[in-house]
């Protein structure tokens, strides 16, 4: 019985080193909106997702009742 080995992939020099990944490519967008192009310090940002998640927190609270309520 005759195996073959498995002959190694060879990568050319020239497409590797043409791929460059800037920094903006691997962050989450929404953190390059805040950040970079609106230029927001980390506060703002910070302050900005606390009054969204009580947002959400209060208007889930607001809603539960009324469900219950139509439920009986």
């Amino acid at each position: 019985m005759d195996t073959q080995i498995p002959t190694q992939q060879t990568f050319r020099e020239g497409s590797v080193s043409q791929r460059i990944i800037e920094p903006s490519q691997v962050y989450d967008p929404l953190l390059v909106l805040l950040k970079v192009k609106l230029r927001l310090d980390d506060w703002w940002v910070i302050i900005g997702w606390g009054i969204l998640i009580l947002g959400l927190l209060l208007t889930i609270a607001a809603i539960l009742p009324l469900a219950r309520w139509n439920g009986r």
